[in-house]
């Protein structure tokens, strides 16, 4: 965490400790509170996976149902990019 956050400032207002020394108190705490594990796990790849069976789908269907799921797939692409398509 920063300095100066709002941690740091009710710190300082209700135990009365200094504001540099609430400042340097705040930055031992960790940013992230969730669970840390070693190393990913399933259900990570499984987006992976899912991605790998619809371009073997793509390759390997000759029915017309592939050009209109090509077609709901790239657009549901589009979408997610939001505001800024082609970058973050």
């Amino acid at each position: 965490m920063g300095e100066n956050t709002n941690m740091a400032n009710e710190l300082t207002k209700l135990t009365g400790m200094q504001e540099e020394q609430a400042n340097d108190f705040v930055k031992q705490f960790p940013a992230y509170w969730g669970a840390q594990t070693e190393g990913t796990s399933g259900p990570v790849y499984f987006g992976a996976v899912i991605c790998f069976l619809f371009i073997l789908g793509m390759v390997y269907v000759k029915s017309w149902h592939k050009w209109w799921l090509l077609a709901v797939t790239v657009f549901a692409i589009i979408l997610a990019w939001g505001k800024k398509p082609g970058g973050c």
